[in-house]
């Protein structure tokens, strides 16, 4: 494997996580977590996160996050001007649960294909002794078949430099 294909994968796992963490609304924490069976298991529903106070909303994490999510993201809002779900939700074990289970990580439908692209991509580039189809494998890693430990949010930085 050259290294350009390396640095190409770890560009493009990087940039997916960023925004996730910045369109999606989710903690890196949540995203970093998630194993190849969790995806495989995702369900169609709704963006959680910004809904009216007319839906039942929970605190998700009262002592550190004010933000208040859907109870039941897999109905539709009050106030959602789409009939069909907005994206999947995968049930999140690696995230902190501080209003009991379930979490869930939600993914825009239109990240779903290029995270699914992303994977047949990690299947060219990983090392050969990563099963990425086993269920526990981790569904993001570094170009070595590792865990990824941050999300560094590069690509905004650097937007945010062209704009100055």
């Amino acid at each position: 494997m050259c290294s350009s294909d390396l640095k190409d994968y770890s560009a493009s796992t990087m940039w997916i996580l960023e925004m996730l963490v910045a369109i999606g609304g989710n903690r890196p924490c949540a995203l970093l977590g998630i194993k190849v069976g969790d995806w495989e298991n995702r369900k169609s529903g709704f963006c959680p996160f910004n809904q009216s106070e007319e839906n039942e909303l929970v605190e998700d994490d009262p002592e550190n996050d004010k933000r208040k999510v859907l109870k039941n993201p897999f109905e539709k809002p009050i106030g959602c001007d789409s009939d069909e779900p907005t994206g999947v939700l995968i049930q999140s074990d690696s995230d902190k649960i501080s209003v009991g289970p379930p979490c869930y990580i939600w993914i825009p439908n239109e990240f779903v294909d290029l995270i699914q692209a992303h994977s047949l991509m990690a299947s060219k580039i990983l090392p050969r002794g990563i099963d990425i189809y086993h269920p526990t494998t981790l569904l993001f890693m570094n170009s070595t078949g590792n865990q990824i430990k941050t999300i560094s949010i590069k690509h905004f930085r650097e937007i945010g430099r062209a704009h100055v």
